[in-house]
């Protein structure tokens, strides 16, 4: 489960699945799609030593990403709670 993802842990994300936690690229190079973050509509090429953010999705790879904060305390987490800060 997310809420379980430690700093540290190592994460695995298959071809077509959603990263889970924010973290460091260790193995596996290819496309993923940051568009649910940034809105940015084209793929961007990702390979070791690169930041992946949680709610992005890889393409065409199988990476394994080192969680880099909780899985509770995720980019994505912090942008809808500023979301719904300012509706409120």
């Amino acid at each position: 489960p997310v809420a379980e993802v430690m700093p540290g842990d190592v994460v695995e994300v298959n071809p077509g699945e959603t990263f889970a936690a924010d973290g460091v690229v260790r193995d596996g190079v290819g496309f993923v799609s940051e568009a649910a973050v940034s809105g940015e509509p084209f793929a961007v090429v990702r390979r070791p030593g690169d930041r992946v953010l949680a709610g992005t999705a890889s393409h065409d790879a199988t990476f394994r990403v080192e969680a880099t904060s909780k899985g509770t305390e995720r980019q994505v987490d912090r942008l809808l709670a500023a979301v719904e800060v300012a509706r409120d």
